[in-house]
């Protein structure tokens, strides 16, 4: 299972990500805007996903996603303890990509590069 502590971690490698809390529960967001949080559930990290997008994923990996009453609001849940490390490090780098803006994306580049 993907822990919360290594989701920090890579959501905070993220240029200008930041962590605040969200109802009690750790969120990551760009300008202030969540990209990644903690579900009531502590093992569901929801991502902004959008909604065309999500039937994709939970067509393609059953098991690791769970819908919620945001879903239709272009939310989505992972279930840590099904998704794939590599698949959740994707998701999370294209939420935060939703909403970051493109100096930062920028900046991502120029690090990978």
């Amino acid at each position: 299972m993907i822990d919360v502590d290594h989701i920090r971690a890579f959501a905070l490698s993220l240029p200008e990500a930041h962590e605040e809390g969200h109802w009690g529960k750790p969120s990551f967001r760009v300008r202030n805007r969540i990209f990644a949080s903690v579900g009531d559930d502590a093992g569901v990290l929801i991502l902004k996903i959008p909604v065309d997008d999500q039937e994709v994923l939970l067509d393609a990996a059953p098991g690791a996603f769970v819908t919620n009453a945001w879903s239709k609001r272009g939310w989505l849940g992972a279930r840590l303890d099904v998704i794939e490390r590599g698949l959740l490090e994707e998701l999370i780098e294209e939420s935060w990509r939703r909403i970051a803006p493109k100096r930062a994306i920028q900046a991502l580049a120029e690090e990978r590069d």
